[in-house]
């Protein structure tokens, strides 16, 4: 243990230099160290504890905690009495300079301490309710364990979903929704009515002291200020689900309540089972605040699900958009499960539709169009008026110029982006254009004096190579690249598509693998990897004037 006597007494000192009184070490473990002491604050004497590691470099600062009970509760006090002194940002200090890190997280325990007590005086609970989930989330007999699927504020029937508990003697309510939510598994479910009650006055809600449990006493308060047609049906006998929010500058705070009342006559109220939940929020706009992000109202069609067009759907299915459509004629062959977002369990399905399965069960808010067709197919009978951009991920250059001559031939602007990975982990690259101006994917195929070309103009293997590996015969020959250059390759594209930028980028990866396998490398590879392992060319610079699919 590193702190011995004469430390802790440097310790003691420290602290009665600024104002402590009767300071006593209450415990000392190998891990942690306990004092307790007296301190007045606002002419009111309190006992604080601090807590903080027996050992040399900290990595945890000093924990400041109010001990003295009863006492109401506090606003920056969780309800074990921890005062709350960090910044939540990470925040960085020198864990071997205890003297300063006590003095400092002291001093703002005290400047914490201070302004609680004045708001409590005065009346003022508004920051406690503001921080109510956060407080009731530190009691005992409080859990989070619920998952609210949808608002509450905008969301007339509330329903729950209760499962049996392991040793089958109970229900858990495990999930609340509007009662036909797909990103639940309902089977082995029940599904049960919840009764919401959204609060007009916070202050009605009482909140439990420092220390203190919610029971069914502080539950009756809050009954006994609801309209009569609440009372009777929060009272009545029977099983009860009640979702309760409590308002504040943020919305609400809400707490679960499920509980089964035996009898209830006049003021008696006998109840059986009472507990209380707070919530886990899982709908969209919730969720892409804690991001800092907004909805975006597109519809963007990935044409080719394979390894970069799952990434990027993967990608962008956590920024906000809000509708998609995902197109592809093939299943998913176990070859391609360790560079796809795909895995095991759906081998022999179809890309499309397990694509848009699973992220409809992870991602709350996103709307997803599956087609089980071929890119061109789709375009000239499935496509919709709302769509705003096309990304093509199928790898195949005659079928990626022939899509591009069917999409300058609609009528709608739309951004166009195609991306392709270079073999052996070299990297990748991928054009963004739209299809009202000139500079495309087809422009890449002409020399510098403007002859038609089998090879694009910008690539990172010399041509004449064999390139494709064959490892169970002809049929199964591939092209290897890797997962992490799909991830990279995917993260520009889909920067490109949530800024509509246009223009050709190369982005270079590592050259081992190819060196490895003897694969020639070209100067263009040589010169993007030597340049911070990107290229930018505006798409001015690739334009062909004798190109049959922008000048059309």
């Amino acid at each position: 243990m590193f702190f011995d006597n004469p430390k802790l007494d440097n310790i003691e000192k420290l602290l009665s230099e600024h104002g402590a009184q009767n300071i006593h070490v209450t415990s000392i473990t190998k891990d942690w160290v306990n004092l307790k002491f007296d301190f007045l604050i606002n002419t009111q004497q309190v006992c604080l504890g601090l807590i903080f590691q027996n050992r040399a470099n900290w990595t945890i600062p000093p924990i400041f905690r109010i001990l003295t009970r009863p006492m109401s509760a506090l606003d920056h006090v969780s309800q074990s009495g921890e005062i709350c002194t960090t910044d939540h940002q990470g925040e960085n200090f020198e864990g071997y300079r205890h003297k300063e890190l006590i003095t400092e997280f002291f001093e703002r325990a005290i400047d914490i301490l201070k302004q609680s007590f004045i708001n409590f005086q005065l009346n003022n609970r508004v920051s406690l309710y503001n921080e109510l989930e956060g407080y009731l989330g530190s009691t005992q007999n409080i859990n989070e364990d619920v998952i609210l699927h949808c608002d509450p504020t905008s969301t007339f029937n509330l329903y729950g979903w209760l499962r049996k508990s392991s040793k089958g003697n109970h229900q858990i309510l495990e999930h609340i929704d509007d009662g036909d939510s797909s990103y639940i598994n309902h089977n082995q479910l029940t599904k049960v009515k919840i009764h919401k009650i959204l609060l007009e006055d916070a202050s009605v809600f009482p909140i439990p002291d420092i220390g203190d449990y919610f029971n069914e006493d502080y539950f009756l308060k809050i009954v006994n200020t609801l309209s009569n047609e609440n009372k009777r049906s929060l009272l009545k006998q029977g099983n009860h689900y009640a979702l309760m929010g409590i308002p504040n500058e943020h919305g609400f705070a809400y707490v679960i309540f499920y509980y089964a009342i035996w009898y209830s006559f006049k003021e008696k109220v006998s109840f059986k089972g009472f507990k209380v939940s707070l919530t886990q929020r899982a709908w969209i706009d919730y969720l892409l605040n804690r991001t800092g992000q907004e909805k975006k109202t597109r519809h963007i069609a990935i044409i080719g699900c394979g390894a970069l067009g799952s990434k990027i759907a993967e990608i962008l299915a956590q920024t906000g958009v809000n509708k998609f459509s995902f197109i592809d004629p093939e299943l998913l062959k176990t070859d391609n499960i360790y560079r796809h977002s795909l895995g095991l369990q759906y081998v022999n399905t179809y890309k499309s539709t397990s694509l848009a399965n699973k992220f409809l069960i992870e991602r709350p808010g996103l709307t997803i169009f599956p087609f089980v067709s071929h890119g061109e197919s789709w375009i000239k009978s499935k496509i919709t008026e709302d769509i705003d951009t096309i990304i093509i991920a199928i790898g195949h250059t005659p079928t990626e110029i022939s899509l591009v001559k069917t999409i300058y031939e609609i009528s709608a602007n739309i951004q166009v982006i195609i991306g392709w990975l270079e073999p052996y982990d070299l990297g990748g690259h991928f054009i963004s254009f739209n299809n009202k101006h000139v500079g495309c994917l087809n422009c890449l195929y002409f020399d510098e004096k403007s002859n038609k070309s089998l090879t694009p103009m910008y690539k990172y293997v010399q041509s004449g190579q064999l390139i494709a590996k064959n490892i169970t015969g002809c049929a199964g020959a591939f092209t290897p690249f890797s997962s992490l250059n799909c991830m990279k390759l995917a993260s520009y594209i889909s920067e490109y598509v949530l800024n509509q930028q246009l223009g050709f980028v190369s982005i270079s990866g590592d050259n081992q693998n190819a060196n490895k396998n003897g694969i020639i490398t070209t100067p263009f590879y040589n010169s993007v990897n030597n340049s911070n392992g990107i290229n930018i060319l505006n798409l001015k610079e690739i334009y062909k004037e004798v190109c049959p699919c922008c000048n059309t």
